[in-house]
């Protein structure tokens, strides 16, 4: 058996304070409680508390102080901690406490810089009981003006003190510096104040809004092994790919992770609640959250030191504590708002400072995740090679109503009915699939501004509707309407967004924006800014859509989709060739899908950039397919002729991207090169279901011109793009005839008879058609080991 000596209360969970007090006096050294009480002091805004207790202390275990405002000076205090019963013996002239107390009180306390430091009074601190007798003992040896210098606390009087201002910290299982950081760390993470300033959505905390996302790579590997693992009778792999969590996904790994996504998608939502689990659900996890920009030094531009930057957290989390790394099994580094930096050279910069730090640190089971956009620029600097790369995906319809039970709470049958309608009309569409934009529709919905008949047709709609009700609610709720017309306003907030988004930035100085306004007013004539600096007071009034920062004196944007959104609205015909000449610029990305979308029957624009946008190299095809779907999405009113060009064109570019991206893959210069063919197949898949998925795109014309592709013999497209057409019609049609029609064709490769077996097997087509089954079948059993080798093989020996 352990002696009392050896036994800590670390990693030790205890449902009430009196019960750990109680666990450390039967079973614990008394330097079990010098870190608690070190910790309470703190709390009870002492300072200078420090642990002291050792050879040299002179009956001193801690010391602190405390000025004293009256004459503005600093009283040090002592504490003599006890872990037993005291009794009268302790107390009398020559017992052990009564020593301890006239050695804290005759010697000096040398602090670190070796100056003497007297004390003025002692806390006598026993985690026991103290008899009446031994109370009266110890005052009886000091005259009367040191008596209410000695002040003693029993076990009760520890409890109290403890409960009053460090419970939880003092209950938590980890050490308490360590507990402190923690509950501080998760109180920042799961502030959405901003989010419940806009979205009046009067939510708690981060749990009340957050709803379980997928990632690409969980459900990737999922699907993998369906193709390459012959075991059809495996009965172990039961988990509906639907309901794997992205977070776990992370969690589960020590390795360092990149999660992409659009905008909107929860990128920065993702992060805090990994954090938060990370925090709560495994033991000594050390979690740090930093947004990039707050972390650069602009001067130099450069990162500063990340080890120094968490020991500074660490700090502010702790008001002051040490930190220990050796302490933590794990050491996770959440990084976010990646995209907000402009400065190419400065991402770059940023990328290589992550890359050494992750390389040479001496940190130990360390992990980075970082969050952004696009990959694209890690690609093409060949940067954290290391790195997983996941990227979270659109909201499944479980996912979506889980997200709006949340935002219409207490009323089943209205969320119920709302996701039925989105699934009817519109869900199809990835980009109004996301956290947000649900967010945005259920908010409409919630406060009857819009009705199931008129859900937003696209993502401009969608916003357009939301903000002329924020910015209506905004200027009506303090009687002010009259003052500050709604589209002024709006308009207004336009040009502010184009002005900083033409700059690169996210943000605007206060005396910039007022000069800006000043000169707005110059040329428009809008009542609204007739006096500038007013209506900056005013803007600072009314945090939501566009944010003030007291401390930095800039405004921004909520978020940078409003921004976006509000840039498309200072655009027009007279200078919409500006977004063709930054097509391929990310930065422009979404203002681009905004403007097509606030006029959904105009053709003129997307058929332009269709035809005279041509991408080169393999970034850009990948680029151009990408913004080319979102914009005829956000188009979903022009005519069934110019839609079905564009599509076309969209064909003959993903094939081009995917020649081109297994011809580099063979030069090492894609990821193809290291991926198996059944990891790109199914890649490639997903990618033209992204692209062609939405209900605005595979209409039926639209599933016609892919047939009619399909039954040209020699229609020049790779198997692998006559696959993903034939597996798209199937799984829209509800029909396998395409898949089979696929097979059919002349000189296939034997790969395929697997991959469509299992594709019409998961699509449940065994049982409508089972002849033809059997017929895919027999032939895949006869090549079974040899389509086994090859759809484990390098993609680039099978694809080419």
């Amino acid at each position: 058996m352990k002696s009392k000596k050896q036994i800590t209360t670390v990693n030790t969970n205890f449902p009430t304070v009196k019960e750990k007090v109680s666990f450390i006096h039967k079973n614990c050294h008394e330097s079990e409680l010098f870190e608690p009480l070190r910790l309470l002091f703190k709390a009870k805004s002492f300072e200078n508390v420090q642990i002291t207790h050792g050879n040299n202390e002179f009956g001193k275990d801690l010391v602190f102080s405390m000025t004293d405002s009256a004459i503005d000076e600093k009283i040090w205090y002592s504490a003599i901690v006890k872990n037993k019963n005291a009794q009268q013996n302790d107390f009398v002239s020559g017992g052990e406490i009564q020593q301890q107390v006239e050695l804290s009180l005759k010697h000096p306390f040398l602090d670190p810089s070796g100056k003497k430091i007297q004390i003025s009074r002692v806390f006598v601190i026993i985690n026991g009981s103290v008899t009446q007798n031994a109370r009266e003992v110890l005052c009886s040896n000091y005259e009367q003006h040191l008596r209410s210098s000695i002040i003693i606390w029993d076990y009760q009087r520890l409890i109290s003190e403890i409960e009053s201002h460090t419970k939880d910290l003092f209950l938590g299982s980890n050490l308490p510096s360590i507990n402190m950081f923690d509950n501080n760390q998760i109180t920042v993470l799961s502030d959405i104040s901003k989010t419940n300033q806009l979205l009046q959505l009067n939510m708690k905390d981060i749990d009340e809004i957050f709803v379980s996302v997928q990632t690409t790579n969980s459900k990737h590997m999922k699907k993998v092994e369906n193709y390459v693992m012959f075991d059809e009778d495996n009965k172990s792999r039961t988990k509906n790919i639907e309901d794997i969590d992205g977070l776990d996904e992370v969690i589960n790994s020590d390795k360092s992770f990149i999660v992409h996504g659009i905008p909107t998608s929860g990128k920065t939502l993702f992060l805090k609640r990994l954090g938060i689990r990370l925090i709560k659900e495994q033991k000594q996890n050390l979690v740090f959250f930093f947004e990039i920009p707050e972390i650069v030094d602009y001067k130099v531009k450069t990162l500063y030191d990340l080890k120094e930057k968490m020991i500074e957290q660490f700090k502010i989390r702790t008001n002051d504590e040490k930190l220990e790394f050796e302490n933590y099994s794990k050491i996770v580094l959440l990084l976010d708002s990646f995209d907000d930096i402009k400065d190419e050279n400065l991402k770059c910069t940023i990328l290589e400072k992550i890359d050494t730090f992750l390389a040479t640190t001496d940190l130990k089971n360390l992990q980075i995740v970082l969050a952004m956009r696009t990959t694209e620029i890690i690609d093409k600097e060949q940067r954290l090679s290391e790195f997983e790369k996941t990227e979270l995906l659109p909201f499944n319809i479980g996912q979506a109503l889980k997200l709006v039970e949340k935002i219409i709470p207490n009323n089943k049958a209205k969320s119920t009915a709302f996701t039925k309608a989105m699934k009817d009309s519109m869900l199809s569409s990835s980009i109004l699939r996301t956290p947000l934009a649900l967010t945005l529709m259920a908010i409409l919905y919630r406060d009857e501004t819009i009705d199931l008949e008129e859900l937003p047709a696209n993502i401009t709609e969608l916003y357009n509707k939301f903000t002329d009700t924020y910015l209506d609610r905004w200027d009506t709720s303090k009687g002010v309407s009259q003052q500050y017309k709604y589209e002024q306003t709006k308009n207004i907030l336009g040009f502010i967004a184009m002005e900083i988004h033409s700059s690169e930035k996210t943000f605007i100085y206060e005396d910039e924006l007022i000069k800006f306004l000043t000169e707005l007013r110059k040329v428009y004539n809008y009542e609204e800014i007739d006096n500038p600096y007013e209506f900056v007071q005013h803007l600072k009034q009314k945090s939501g859509v566009l944010n003030y920062d007291e401390n930095m004196h800039v405004f921004s944007f909520f978020n940078h989709y409003f921004q976006e959104y509000f840039v498309s609205l200072c655009i027009d015909e007279n200078n919409e060739n500006d977004l063709k000449d930054n097509f391929f610029e990310e930065w422009w990305e979404n203002a681009i899908v905004f403007y097509c979308g606030k006029t959904p029957r105009r053709d003129k624009f997307i058929l332009e950039v269709s035809k005279n946008v041509v991408p080169v190299e393999l970034k850009d095809l990948y680029i151009y397919l990408g913004l080319l779907s979102k914009s005829l999405q956000a188009s979903h009113a022009i005519p069934i002729n110019s839609r079905l060009a564009i599509v076309k064109r969209m064909i003959s570019v993903f094939d081009n991207f995917f020649v081109n991206f297994i011809k580099e893959g063979e030069k090492g210069n894609t990821f193809a090169a290291a991926s198996s063919t059944m990891d790109i197949v199914l890649i490639f898949r997903d990618f033209f279901e992204k692209l062609f998925g939405s209900k605005h795109i595979s209409n039926d014309e639209c599933m016609k011109l892919f047939e009619s592709i399909l039954l040209e013999e020699n229609n020049n497209l790779s198997e692998l793009t006559n696959y993903c057409i034939s597996y798209f019609v199937t799984f829209h049609r509800d029909s396998p005839t395409t898949l089979e029609l696929f097979l059919d064709r002349p000189n296939i490769d034997v790969i395929w008879q697997r991959i469509v077996y299992i594709d019409l097997k998961l699509l449940h087509y065994k049982s409508k058609d089972i002849k033809s089954f059997k017929r895919i079948k027999k032939k895949m059993d006869k090549n079974k080991f040899l389509i086994l080798s090859k759809l484990k093989d390098i993609s680039t020996n099978q694809l080419n």
